[in-house]
């Protein structure tokens, strides 16, 4: 018999501590009403994202019409939700910032993700879930919601930070989104286990009233244009000049980054588990330990990433945090390398998860910052494509290989097929030896990172070399700048009374 006992019981446990940690992160922020409702509003469109993507992908794959034509599987791996996302994100970034208005773009990628919401439950609903068509349009539209991703960061960023603090704007978006998809996950999986047959009736009633309650309210607060976009000239000229190349300096290491996290935690990874398990005759606890490294994924950077960087960031300084979470991450990785215990290997994976989510908001924060310290380039655009470029590259991979049945995927992936194998034990030989080869070579990229970091890093991060004082002098300026214009308006004024 399965056990769900970490959906009754731990999941929702885990829920609750998630929900006080977010509490104690606003409290601490001392944000008020109109930064709530800006968390608020993400968390809708997030999960209301992350359910409607996670229901279509599971309709589709449990099409055997559309899955077993390798046109159409082609189609959806690589021109598919990712492919549309990588492509919009930074032309969202640019067109916003080029014309001052974040929340046009917004509404625009809300009302796609309804119309996306709408096709699939006409395609599931009249037309019995086999026109593709509709699948796909659903697949495109939800690609270009994808493309808000940035601009909520730069929208906390702009009307709740004033573009002073891109880090601390980052982390608390980061930690608002990771529970909204752990959400998302836990519901998904609770209809899909115990209520399979009326998932889509009851889960699309859900998502249609979180998105509409998203856009209603992105239309309450406004939206100050003075903040959006790059900072004046006068700001500018006190900060260090922009360069093309650390926009390709932070893309290139966020595609690493993001990488080493889907190879590491990924479908190669699931399925290495999934062998072990199988091996070991744990037919139960194999969809279980899914679950729970799935749900591993989101937690460590809700329950610890804003108060890693609130206590720890501001004493090691961007570069030594880096290379110490590179540092953990080797060492962990290499510790599951040579483990074949499914519990601990899900313990470290809540540790390398943490580490990853550590070094890739710090990238994406240092993103943030020098965009609004060039004119006209989309520099989180192109970082966030990056991470979603390594996701598509892994994904589309391994799921054509895990498809096809090439290399060590050889085998019939089904668990109740994989344990009664007759050759399981060659599998898992042949597996083990790849995951090590491979976690070797992810071991190796970190200690590279590390040391191009070391060595190079410092003037990618400007005046934020020493946080502490950047913040401050970020805050100087931007009182100077402000200061500034209220005596030139008072002048002017003055001249006309004359």
């Amino acid at each position: 018999m399965k056990s769900y006992w970490d959906l009754m019981f731990l999941n929702p446990i885990l829920i609750v501590a998630a929900l006080i940690s977010i509490f104690f992160m606003l409290k601490n922020e001392k944000s008020e009403l109109k930064r709530k409702l800006i968390y608020l509003e993400i968390f809708l469109f997030w999960f209301t994202s992350a359910l409607i993507l996670k229901l279509l992908i599971e309709k589709t794959q449990s099409n055997n019409a559309l899955v077993n034509n390798d046109i159409l599987f082609t189609i959806t791996i690589f021109f598919g939700v990712n492919f549309f996302a990588i492509i919009f994100k930074p032309i969202a970034t640019f067109i916003t910032g080029k014309f001052k208005r974040r929340r046009i773009w917004y509404w625009v990628a809300n009302t796609t993700l309804i119309m996306a919401i709408f096709f699939a439950l006409i395609n599931s609903l009249v037309l019995n879930g086999d026109n593709f068509a509709f699948i796909y349009l659903s697949f495109i539209l939800i690609g270009f919601s994808l493309s808000a991703n940035t601009l909520h960061y730069l929208i906390v960023c702009e009307q709740t930070f004033y573009r002073l603090n891109p880090i601390g704007s980052t982390i608390t978006v980061a930690s608002i989104m990771l529970f909204s998809n752990f959400i998302a996950n836990y519901i998904f999986n609770l209809t899909m286990i115990f209520n399979p047959n009326h998932q889509i009736e009851i889960i699309m009633p859900i998502i249609l009233l979180t998105a509409f309650i998203a856009l209603g309210i992105s239309f309450i607060h406004k939206e100050n244009s003075n903040y959006v976009g790059t900072f004046d000239i006068t700001i500018r000229n006190e900060l260090d000049d922009f360069k093309y190349t650390y926009v390709i300096y932070l893309s290139l290491a966020t595609f690493v980054i993001v990488l080493i996290s889907e190879i590491s935690g990924g479908l190669f990874f699931e399925e290495y588990l999934k062998i072990i398990l199988a091996n070991k005759k744990e037919l139960n606890s194999i969809e279980i330990y899914i679950r729970l490294n799935q749900t591993f994924y989101y937690l460590p950077q809700i329950f610890l990433g804003y108060w890693i960087y609130k206590w720890v960031l501001p004493q090691t300084g961007y570069k030594y945090h880096f290379i110490t979470n590179l540092l953990v991450l080797a060492i962990y990785l290499s510790i599951i390398a040579f483990i074949d215990n499914p519990l601990i290997i899900i313990i470290f994976q809540f540790l390398i998860t943490l580490a990853i989510a550590q070094i890739f908001y710090g990238l994406f924060a240092l993103a943030v910052m020098w965009n609004y310290r060039v004119s006209n380039f989309p520099v989180t655009g192109f970082v966030a494509s990056s991470g979603f470029l390594a996701t598509y590259i892994s994904e589309g991979t391994f799921q054509s290989m895990k498809r096809n049945k090439v290399w060590i995927f050889n085998y019939d992936s089904d668990i109740t097929s994989l344990v009664a194998n007759e050759n399981l034990q060659e599998i898992k030989d042949n597996y083990y030896a790849a995951w090590n080869i491979t976690i070797s070579i992810l071991v190796s990229c970190c200690l590279l990172l590390i040391i191009i970091i070391y060595f190079t890093i410092d003037k990618v991060l400007s005046n934020y070399v020493d946080v502490k004082q950047a913040n401050i002098d970020m805050i100087k300026l931007n009182y100077s700048q402000t200061l500034s214009k209220v005596e030139t308006r008072i002048v002017e004024k003055e001249i006309k009374n004359v």
